[in-house]
């Protein structure tokens, strides 16, 4: 292997033909202070491979190729599946879309009687036990009031019966 310099990095911009930024970055602590302290460069690296953006890549030190390019991108070292794919993402969200349209073009639609007559075919058939339940649940609440005068007739009833 030769001595040439070998950094890794992340593509930020591939919009030039066969011409790639790469952001290197680089963390050390400050002398005095003992910050950490985070520094970035960004040079522009020769590319055969196709990087795309977020790919991180090695890149490696080569002669002058053009006035601000002076390295070449070795190697891919991890692809950023998001960005090397981005048409697959809107093209699988198009077919859910098509397909939710045509399932409910092939829903025919129901005219409010019929929608009525579905709804009451799609309640299940209750025994005559859970009816008188249902028909209990579903009397209107009574203001005390009312409450008061059916609780007098129900002890009017309760002593005629005993009776």
């Amino acid at each position: 292997m030769n001595n040439r310099r070998r950094l890794n990095g992340v593509v930020t911009s591939n919009k030039m033909e066969k011409t790639a930024v790469v952001e290197i970055s680089r963390a050390f602590r400050h002398p005095l202070y003992q910050k950490v302290i985070h520094s970035y460069r960004r040079v522009m690296a020769h590319d055969e491979l196709g990087c795309e953006i977020g790919d991180h890549v090695r890149i490696v030190e080569s002669r002058p190729i053009s006035k601000n390019k002076h390295w070449v991108i070795e190697e891919i070292l991890r692809r950023d599946i998001a960005a090397a794919e981005p048409e697959a993402f809107e093209v699988a969200e198009e077919i859910e879309m098509l397909e939710d349209i045509s399932a409910a073009a092939e829903e025919p639609e129901l005219s409010s009687e019929e929608a009525e007559e579905a709804e009451v075919s799609e309640k299940p058939e209750l025994s005559s036990e859970e009816a008188e339940e249902a028909e209990v649940s579903e009397k209107p609440e009574l203001s005390s009031e009312e409450a008061e005068e059916t609780e007098v007739s129900e002890e009017e009833t309760d002593v005629e019966a005993e009776e």
